[in-house]
């Protein structure tokens, strides 16, 4: 009989009392929990570590694949299952052998569905606006015979890129709306279908994020978004529109060349509206100290 590797003991319930017995002893106790996700602060400089629930996933998704990338298990969490402690997964068996652990989780859209794992380099979300992603492959060893109990912990690090765009002048009242695309002249994607081995985007696609404003009229509001891009870093450019109430361009800007890298956040800023110009007085003749143009 081959051994194997139980992370359960609801799964042998069906068993005989004989098979069950038989099974406790060649079996080897494990419990995943991935309660360490690695979040690229704002300043770009450090990192943190939060636990599941404390991190803006929502969604969870397990498989686990054995030495030929068959799915032997796979499974979901929701933050908002109650029943369930998010992060952690048991009651799972497996035969003795050499596996790989693929999780993903992000920040669903409002009744979006946790990822599809097809295998450990191919997983999909099925929605186009995208938050915070975060994924990890872990391979493991199982074998009874090394003892009755295994805990394994990942680390989930983000697989995305954020930009925050800052408009530094204040909202007009005829403005309703902007789009920002990130990656502009690519065809945004239809679903995020990704790399979870190596957190990479399967295609060269762009995102774009349509915001209301009419809330922020009268303010300088920041707009942030995301993109999983297929490659890190990757130079892309980024497209900035702004409408009126029925939809026409007020204004229009594309920055070109920007350099944007997974788990990292680039900030833009920019006068839209207005130009502003700052001067300095120095021993009587008008100084060009800084200068920000509207572009």
């Amino acid at each position: 009989m081959k051994k194997l590797i139980s992370f359960v003991l609801l799964a042998l319930a069906f068993s005989s009392c004989d098979k069950l017995e038989e099974d406790l002893h060649e079996a080897q106790f494990v419990d995943f929990s991935v309660n360490a996700f690695t979040i690229e602060e704002e300043t770009l400089q450090s990192k943190s570590r939060v636990s599941a629930s404390e991190s803006e996933a929502t969604q969870i998704s397990i498989a686990i694949f054995d030495s030929a990338d068959e799915k032997v298990y796979s499974a979901t969490q929701s933050a908002s299952d109650t029943n369930t402690t998010f992060g952690s997964f048991t009651n799972i068996k497996l035969y003795k052998g050499n596996y790989k652990i693929v999780i993903v989780a992000h920040k669903a859209a409002e009744n979006g569905t946790a990822a599809t794992i097809t295998s450990p380099t191919v997983a999909t979300i099925n929605q186009t606006q995208i938050n915070e992603i975060y994924t990890n492959v872990k391979s493991i060893s199982v074998d009874p015979d090394n003892g009755s109990e295994q805990n394994v912990q990942m680390s989930l690090p983000l697989c995305v890129t954020k930009l925050i765009f800052h408009v530094k002048d204040k909202i007009p009242s005829n403005v309703a709306s902007a789009a920002i695309t990130i990656n502009e002249g690519q065809l945004p994607a239809a679903a995020i279908t990704f790399n979870p081995t190596t957190g990479l985007l399967s295609s060269n696609s762009s995102f774009t994020r349509v915001v209301d404003l009419t809330p922020y009229i009268g303010t300088a509001p920041t707009i942030s978004v995301w993109a999983c891009l297929n490659q890190y870093p990757k130079t892309c450019n980024i497209k900035v529109t702004f409408k009126d109430t029925i939809d026409n361009v007020i204004y229009s800007h594309t920055y070109y060349n920007l350099e944007f890298n997974g788990g990292h956040v680039l900030r833009v800023g920019a006068y839209v509206f207005t130009q502003k110009s700052s001067l300095a007085l120095d021993f009587g003749e008008w100084v060009d100290n800084h200068s920000e143009i509207q572009l």
